[in-house]
């Protein structure tokens, strides 16, 4: 990012793979001290989309060195309030339970035992971050059959809880603000904000600077990508924060001062190389024939199975069945597969395995586009012509 004098300031956030255990992150940021120019602090991020326990392989655990915050937020594009998701987290060694349904930071200071970490409930993707104030994420973990000597109120801990509670500028842009003294004496501020329109950010003043060190972090609102909208940025500071952002830069109309953001395309790279939809020679398949009102499909036919491009631009549900082996991957879209009674949400990049004989049902949301394999090699008919 080093094209001038400051470009160094500007760092990439590179997304990765999460893990696939447990109730982790699907995908995954984190940026340590020495990518952030020895700024003593490591920051990260993730998507999350499952239930269930966080970390299967240990207990309660501690940063011996460093203090922690949790940050707990969702994708609504409208709603800086909403988080989408429930979740049970235990504080101290006494391991007190609290449940958390809002946006909000968790406030560890070091030494400070916290989790088990539980994902109860979740109606959509949702992120969560870490923000330790030292160089490492130094950690001591304890073992899954750590049991506590001792009991609480219920509310000991409730303190180091701490709501982001939303306000509204005059431009309609949502912000939350915590600082220091309202952060247990956390040697940090800590402000939010969804952004949802172009131009200044602050009318009429220049540039200004703080006695302190500051981390300005860009992610978008995609329910999808959150983490990398567009998918094909590869750095969040090219890139709009916000669908209508991008809509407003595109729009003729627009005032001359709006400056579009820098191209990142590769020399001799067009628009339909990035595009999600199907190309013209998919198209030409022979159409299928599906039950489904509302999708649509183009089978291409071998003598060990099917391989079918399909999408839809409604919300739809798919009732039980079962059938041979399918295994399909979300290009666009998301889709909730309910497999031999597990739920759970897929979306852009994700793959699904559904054995043979194993009743499923589906649930599909507009903008959904994905390809799937069927072992059964007559599952699908083509249309006739009319």
């Amino acid at each position: 990012m080093a094209e001038n004098k400051y470009g160094h300031l500007v760092k990439k956030m590179p997304v990765q793979k999460g893990m696939d255990e447990g109730a982790n992150a699907r995908e995954l940021i984190w940026i340590y001290a020495k990518d952030l120019e020895n700024i003593p602090v490591n920051f990260a991020m993730g998507r999350y989309e499952e239930t269930g326990l966080w970390h299967t392989w240990a207990g309660s655990h501690t940063h011996p060195k460093y203090d922690e915050s949790l940050i707990f937020f969702g994708h609504d594009p409208d709603r800086l309030d909403y988080l989408g998701a429930e979740f049970e987290i235990s504080l101290g060694a006494e391991q007190e339970k609290h449940v958390i349904k809002k946006p909000c930071l968790v406030l560890l200071p070091k030494g400070f035992p916290h989790c088990p970490l539980y994902t109860t409930r979740i109606d959509s993707s949702f992120a969560h971050g870490h923000i330790i104030l030292g160089p490492d994420e130094s950690v001591d973990w304890w073992p899954t059959d750590y049991k506590p000597t001792k009991s609480t109120d219920g509310k000991k801990y409730s303190h180091l809880i701490k709501p982001l509670k939303v306000h509204k500028d005059p431009k309609n842009t949502e912000l939350t603000w915590l600082t220091g003294d309202q952060l247990e004496g956390f040697n940090m501020h800590m402000a939010a904000g969804l952004c949802t329109e172009t131009g200044a950010w602050y009318p009429g003043k220049g540039a200004h600077t703080h006695p302190y060190d500051k981390l300005m972090i860009f992610i978008g609102t995609h329910p999808n990508t959150p983490l990398i909208y567009p998918p094909s940025s590869p750095c969040p500071r090219v890139r709009p924060t916000s669908p209508r952002w991008s809509k407003a830069s595109k729009d003729p109309s627009a005032s001359s001062s709006t400056t579009s953001p820098p191209s990142t395309k590769l020399a001799g790279w067009t628009d339909d190389m990035n595009s999600s939809e199907f190309p013209d020679f998919v198209r030409r398949l022979p159409q299928a024939d599906l039950p489904f009102k509302g999708l649509r499909g183009w089978l291409l036919q071998s003598e060990w199975g099917q391989v079918l491009f399909n999408e839809s631009d409604i919300e739809l549900s798919v009732p039980p069945h079962a059938h041979g082996n399918q295994w399909g991957t979300v290009i666009d879209g998301r889709i909730e597969l309910t497999i031999d009674g597990k739920k759970r949400l897929y979306q852009r990049g994700d793959s699904y395995f559904i054995p043979a004989g194993i009743t499923h049902s589906a649930i599909i949301y507009p903008g959904f586009r994905a390809v799937d394999y069927f072992a059964d090699i007559e599952r699908y008919r083509p249309k006739k012509s009319s």
